[in-house]
C-alpha cells in the first residue's frame, strides 16, 4: 500500500505539481527512459494575455491538434522543453511562428502562417519542415536553412521563386511547392546535389526552363495541372538525366510537343504518371507546333558551338608544340563531325522558320479575305 502511494506521489508530482500545466496530455506514449514519448494536446489557448509561467511542455515529442495561438512566439517556444526535437502545430490559427535551434521535425500544417522567424539560420537543426496549407507567399526565409531534407510549402499562396533562394540548401532531397501560384521559376545557375523529388503541380506555369541549374539526381518531377504548352525538350533532358517518374498531365500542352515529350518518355523509360482527374485535352495546331520546335534546335546549335570552343581552347593551353600538333591531328575528325552537325542544325532551323513564316502568311491572307 505504501508503494502504490509512493509511486502515484511521484508521477503526480513529475506531470503536475511540479510544474503547474494548464494542458493535459490526451494521449500519453510511455517509454524507456522517458515517462512519456509523444504527448497530444486538443484545444490548446494561447494569447497575449497568457500566463506562460503556468504552460509546461511535457520534453517528449509534442503534438498540438487544435486550438488558438496566433502568435507562437519565442516567449511560448521556450516553454518547450530542449529535449522536444519534434514539433507539430496544426489547426490553431498560427499566423506567425519561431523556430528553436532544438527542433528537428517541424510540422505547421493547416494554420494561416505568413511570417516565420527564428534567432540564427545556421544554428537551425530542423530537416524536415511541413507547412502546408498556410498563407506564405516569400520563400526566402529558408534559403540558410542548411540542414534542410525535406521541404514542403504546398497549398500556399506563393507567386514567384528564385531558384538561387535554394542555393545553400545541399542536403535538400525533396522540394514540394504544389498548389501555389507560380507562373515562372527563375532558374539561375544554382547545385542541388541532393534533389530527389521536386512537386510543381497545379500552379500557373506557363514556361518551365531550368536549364542553368544542377538537378542531375531528381528522379521525380511533377508538373501536372499547370498551363503548360510546350517544352524545350533539350534543355529538359540535360537538367534532369536521372528522371524516373515524371506527370505533365492535365497541361493544355501542344499535341505535336506533347507527343514527342512521350516518345522522349518511352525512349528513356521514363514513367509517365498520371494524376487521376480528367486529362485537359491537347491543342492540335500545326503552326504552333512548328514554332514550339526551333528553340530545341536553336539551342542545341548553340550547345555543339560550345563545344567547339572548348576543344579550341583546350589545345591553345598545351606548352608542348609536338603535343598540341598531335591533339590537333586527334581532334580533327570529331571537329569535322561536330561541324557537320552544325550544319545540319542550321539547315534544319532556316528550313523550319522558313516553313513558320510560308504557314503564318498563308492563315493570314486567308482571314483577310
Amino acid at each position: 500500500m505504501k508503494i502504490s502511494c509512493l509511486v502515484l506521489f511521484f508521477v503526480t508530482n513529475l506531470l503536475g505539481c511540479v510544474h503547474p500545466w494548464l494542458y493535459p496530455c490526451k494521449q500519453i506514449s510511455w517509454g524507456i527512459y522517458t515517462v512519456h514519448k509523444r504527448c497530444i494536446l486538443d484545444d490548446v489557448v494561447i494569447r497575449t494575455d497568457t500566463e506562460l509561467y503556468k504552460i509546461f511542455f511535457p520534453p517528449v515529442e509534442l503534438i498540438i491538434n487544435s486550438g488558438f495561438i496566433r502568435d507562437f512566439s519565442k516567449a511560448v517556444a521556450d516553454r518547450l522543453s530542449k529535449k522536444t526535437t519534434h514539433l507539430t502545430v496544426q489547426f490553431c490559427g498560427l499566423e506567425r511562428v519561431f523556430l528553436r535551434d532544438t527542433l528537428e521535425k517541424v510540422i505547421l500544417n493547416y494554420n494561416a502562417i505568413d511570417e516565420v522567424r527564428f534567432d540564427s539560420a545556421k544554428d537551425l537543426k530542423v530537416w524536415a519542415l511541413h507547412m502546408m496549407s498556410n498563407y506564405l507567399r516569400d520563400v526566402s526565409f529558408v534559403q540558410n536553412m542548411t540542414s534542410l531534407v525535406i521541404l514542403n510549402l504546398r497549398s500556399n499562396f506563393i507567386e514567384t521563386v528564385s531558384w538561387e533562394t535554394f542555393k545553400n540548401l545541399k542536403s535538400l532531397a525533396t522540394l514540394e511547392l504544389g498548389r501555389n501560384r507560380l507562373k515562372t521559376i527563375d532558374g539561375g545557375d544554382v547545385q542541388l546535389p541532393s534533389l530527389k523529388r521536386l512537386l510543381l503541380d497545379r500552379n500557373r506555369l506557363f514556361s518551365f526552363d531550368l536549364s542553368n541549374a544542377n538537378l542531375k539526381q531528381v528522379n521525380e518531377l511533377n508538373i501536372s495541372s499547370n498551363e503548360l504548352l510546350s517544352l524545350n525538350l533539350f534543355n529538359f533532358e540535360k537538367t534532369f538525366p536521372a528522371l524516373d517518374t515524371l506527370d505533365i498531365s492535365n497541361n493544355p500542352w501542344n499535341c505535336g510537343r506533347r507527343q514527342r515529350l512521350e516518345d522522349w518518355m518511352f525512349l528513356k523509360r521514363v514513367t509517365n504518371q498520371q494524376s487521376n482527374t480528367s486529362e485537359v485535352p491537347c491543342v492540335e495546331d500545326h503552326l504552333q507546333t512548328i514554332a514550339f520546335t526551333v528553340p530545341d534546335g536553336t539551342d542545341r546549335f548553340r550547345d555543339d558551338f560550345q563545344r567547339l570552343q572548348y576543344f579550341y581552347y583546350d589545345q591553345l593551353s598545351e606548352q608542348d608544340a609536338n603535343q598540341r600538333l598531335s591533339m590537333a591531328k586527334a581532334r580533327s575528325g570529331r571537329l569535322q563531325y561536330d561541324l557537320g552537325l552544325l550544319n545540319n542544325s542550321v539547315h534544319t532551323t532556316e528550313q523550319k522558320i522558313n516553313h513558320l513564316f510560308r504557314i503564318y502568311n498563308l492563315r493570314a491572307s486567308h482571314n483577310m479575305h
